[in-house]
């Protein structure tokens, strides 16, 4: 489907007439690949831990985020485990309905590589990076099935053109504070999306908690493995 003009769906994009997973338009050593070659048959056929599956973004508001940090030795294992609690831990991952554990549908995509015992081998993935709310849907669900997608573009527009450039704000005077104010040269979404972390991040800050994340790729604290960030 296309709105005003633009892809709104990422598997809707073609190069040449070929899905733009499947096409090889990517030259590695002289040998034309895809981005699913490199996914499938490079990472996925000689990694061993799963967790490689969160470091892909794939432009997709149901996939796993795009990191600030650019992967190096140093941090790969680091920022994929973050990567990989905060896939697990949101909507996009898991869901619970009635007795059924829900789960993203690149689970289902990965299996063949890293569950094969499907529902066993995943709930021993999710439980490593479970926070509470999620270990209790473990415990309460019993069955699992892969349903959950969203393939439009990760914007904050799902693909689709603002209307207009006017003033938009939908909360009571915005217009009097700029951290809330914004165009609609961005978008309501945007707008929304904004005003709930400027809100988000200043109760963090009254409560006393952490908003940024730091990472430390060059020291060694007891009990580390040897070479902590390296990644089978």
């Amino acid at each position: 489907m296309r709105r005003n003009g633009r892809f709104a769906n990422t598997r809707e994009i073609k190069l040449g007439g070929v899905p733009l997973d499947d096409a090889k338009f990517i030259t590695l050593r002289g040998i034309p690949v895809s981005l699913r070659d490199i996914r499938e048959e490079i990472v996925f056929r000689h990694w061993k831990n799963p967790k490689v599956i969160y470091g892909f973004w794939r432009g997709e508001i149901g996939g796993p985020e795009l990191q600030r940090h650019a992967f190096t030795g140093d941090n790969v294992s680091s920022l994929l485990d973050v990567a990989a609690a905060d896939f697990v831990n949101s909507l996009r991952g898991t869901q619970i309905r009635g007795e059924r554990l829900e789960v993203a549908s690149l689970y289902a995509e990965v299996a063949p590589f890293y569950f094969p015992d499907f529902e066993s081998d995943l709930r021993r993935h999710l439980a490593a990076f479970a926070e509470e709310p999620t270990a209790e849907i473990l415990a309460r669900t019993r069955t699992v099935k892969a349903t959950i997608s969203e393939h439009d573009i990760a914007d904050l527009h799902g693909g689709a053109r603002p209307p207009n450039y006017q003033f938009a704000a939908s909360a009571p005077g915005a217009m009097d504070d700029p951290l809330i104010g914004c165009s609609e040269e961005v978008g309501f979404a945007a707008c929304d999306l904004m005003q709930a972390r400027e809100i988000k991040l200043r109760n963090m800050h009254r409560r006393g908690q952490q908003t940024a994340r730091v990472f430390f790729s060059n020291i060694s604290l007891p009990g580390d493995p040897p070479n902590k960030n390296a990644v089978e």
